[in-house]
């Protein structure tokens, strides 16, 4: 059988993604994997419409095809997300409907299932079969279980490309007609607060919605806004995957993303992100914003910092891409002060939600708080802090961030909880002090809360 396999790694072939293709390649020698590379390939991919046809081609002629990639910032990395772009820009569904895809990723798991979920959707819209992707660690393939779950997951994929089996519909189709946002804006108001919005966007013609909401929030904010235009600050490319920034967070682009980000965004009070939604997930130029942070490395440089949403398009019909931008939040420890869509239809009801987000600036101004992180953000700073403490002989900028802001706060370092489970663990091997315990569990673990609420005031009648 011929399998197409997209190459999306912009590391080339340093790439650890196609360490996982090519043992995959050379496990199953009497197939016939092409090797395309929509990675470092993408801009010529994007110049070159013959070349593009072609590989359109190709993806046509296989028997099935795989998408492989690291996962970068919640998804994909931005040239993927390009490619996905370029697919539905073309119209490539009809030239792959009924093809049977999976995903070969490479991560440490950080929102892995994000990615994944992403590339499976995308691939049913645009008509293909999705089976269930393969997401192992980057030192997975070191060991021989992961070598042989690698090989066992390829070999049930082949057998679905060759017997045409049938594959289970992970998502339903987005239903999605804009209405018109024209907002009718009364004279000009001055910002008179103390508060500085930087309001980052992907803004382009023909975006009328989008630039609707825009003009409505900055006329509606009372503190001034800066509108900082992604498309207009000279990015040359996304993130090469280099590692060169790694020692002291130097980037090997010379470009206008630096100055932007430094002078523009981390100096900002309030961060406000709007951009249209396209297949599933914003914008490539959006993503590559996104993967240029890994200039900061794994470091939560925009910690507290909080961040709202003007969105244009379906983000109810889209689950995945609302966990993402909540997971962005939260794993940054920043307040969210709300995601504001044209969903509404009705004009009065959008420009009322846009007001809200407005005036949350300075609710939260008032009353600085932070709601608590759910496993979005719990979870995901834990995958980076293991691995910052793992890699940081390498890691040196991360290494001393996390060190410097106390974020290696593993629990063994918590004397205090080690010291109660030696007790605990004591009191449970004799008789009577488990019983005791056991009896008097309930009350125990409430002693401590019910201390703190019968001094907050008077018990309700």
């Amino acid at each position: 059988m011929k399998i197409a396999v997209l190459l999306g790694s912009p590391c080339g072939k340093s790439s650890i993604t196609l360490q996982y293709v090519e043992f995959v390649v050379r496990s199953f020698p009497q197939h016939d994997f092409e090797l395309i590379d929509i990675g470092r390939g993408v801009r010529r991919l994007d110049r070159d419409p013959e070349r593009l046809n072609a590989v359109i081609a190709s993806m046509a002629a296989a028997d099935g095809v795989i998408w492989s990639f690291p996962v970068y910032t919640f998804l994909t990395p931005a040239a993927v997300v390009r490619f996905v772009e370029l697919l539905f820009e073309r119209d490539a569904m009809s030239s792959l409907v009924g093809k049977p895809c999976t995903a070969l990723t490479s991560s440490e798991h950080f929102f892995d299932h994000n990615a994944h979920a992403y590339i499976e959707a995308v691939s049913e819209d645009l008509g293909m079969g999705v089976f269930p992707g393969f997401s192992p660690a980057m030192d997975d393939l070191l060991k021989p279980e992961g070598q042989h779950n690698l090989q066992a997951w390829t070999r049930q994929f082949l057998r679905v490309v060759e017997q045409n089996a049938p594959l289970e519909q992970h998502v339903p189709p987005v239903e999605w007609v804009a209405p018109t946002y024209a907002p009718q804006l009364e004279g000009p108001r001055p910002a008179t607060g103390d508060r500085r919005i930087t309001l980052v966007t992907d803004l382009q013609e023909g975006e009328d919605n989008l630039a609707a909401m825009i003009e409505a929030f900055v006329h509606y904010s009372a503190h001034p806004v800066d509108v900082l235009n992604l498309r207009e600050i000279g990015m040359k490319g996304s993130c090469l995957g280099c590692l060169k920034c790694i020692y002291d967070g130097s980037c090997i682009y010379k470009d206008g993303f630096a100055e932007a980000f430094d002078l523009r965004i981390q100096t900002a009070d309030v961060l406000v992100f709007a951009g249209t939604i396209r297949h599933r997930y914003l914008s490539s130029i959006f993503k590559t914003y996104f993967d240029r942070n890994f200039r900061n490395g794994h470091r939560p440089v925009l910690h507290g910092k909080p961040m709202g949403w003007l969105l244009s398009g379906p983000l109810r019909q889209l689950p995945n891409l609302r966990r993402i931008l909540e997971a962005k939040n939260e794993v940054q420890e920043s307040p969210r002060l709300g995601m504001v869509t044209d969903e509404y239809g009705d004009t009065a009801a959008i420009t009322a939600r846009i007001v809200e987000l407005a005036t949350a600036v300075d609710r939260w101004s008032e009353e600085a708080w932070i709601r608590p992180p759910t496993f979005l953000g719990v979870g995901g700073r834990k995958v980076f802090r293991d691995l910052m403490y793992a890699m940081r002989g390498l890691v040196r900028a991360d290494h001393l961030y996390y060190r410097r802001h106390g974020l290696y706060d593993f629990p063994q370092q918590d004397h205090r909880r080690t010291l109660f489970n030696w007790t605990m663990a004591a009191m449970m091997t004799l008789p009577w002090t488990r019983r005791w315990l056991m009896e008097n569990m309930n009350k125990l673990k409430i002693a401590g809360l019910r201390k703190i609420v019968e001094q907050q005031g008077q018990a309700p009648s």
